[in-house]
């Protein structure tokens, strides 16, 4: 896309993806009532992520379990707001470098991110909509990035990790050679696959 998003923009779009009805989203004075209890404020784009998406507890809970608003907590000065549903893996957010953090709970490993809180947040949703849109009877498939000029980029980083979008109902994340697709519908994959002429391998 030519035209720069803002980062609310790309949360709608997703959320359009996922949601056919009125998404369950958070309240302004909900998330400053936890800002008093945790006494921090929290960072914008998780802001804007929860006051779009923090009711859903059906796409929180899915391949990473993304903690609700009231869920949240802070360990050693960092906010932590996801966890791996295998227990491997955790995410926070450093408080005070506003840096996405990484936990290897199986190694006692913590490093910093290569994303800023705007991708990390997209990444996250992005690969909950594989297995969320999958439960919910939607479409899951995988294909190599040879599609990802058939769909526009609304992350800012490269390889893995990188969240692609179509405006009429797919979402997409790069996960080593493959991007991994949800769409809203098997009329959406179906005309990519058309348009794409690339062969599509349903989950």
């Amino acid at each position: 896309m030519s035209k720069q998003i803002t980062f609310n923009e790309k949360l709608q779009i997703i959320s359009e993806i996922y949601f056919e009805k009125h998404n369950q989203s958070f309240s302004e004075d909900e998330i400053v009532s936890i800002e008093n209890n945790l006494q921090i404020t929290i960072p914008i784009p998780l802001r804007e992520f929860y006051l779009m998406f923090g009711g859903n507890l059906d796409l929180l809970k899915c391949m990473f379990d993304i903690a609700a608003p009231r869920e949240l907590y802070i360990q050693n000065n960092i906010l932590m707001i996801a966890k791996e549903y295998q227990n491997v893996c955790s995410y926070g957010i450093n408080i005070n470098t506003q840096k996405p953090m990484y936990f290897d709970d199986s190694n006692n490993i913590i490093k910093t991110v290569n994303q800023d809180i705007e991708d990390f947040l997209i990444y996250l949703l992005a690969i909950q909509g594989t297995e969320y849109l999958h439960c919910i009877g939607k479409v899951s498939a995988e294909i190599t990035v040879e599609l990802e000029k058939y769909l526009f980029k609304i992350s800012k980083g490269n390889g893995e990790g990188s969240v692609f979008c179509s405006r009429d109902g797919i979402i997409g994340v790069v996960v080593g050679n493959d991007i991994f697709l949800s769409a809203k519908s098997d009329d959406c994959m179906e005309k990519l696959e058309d348009k794409s002429s690339l062969e599509i391998n349903f989950l």
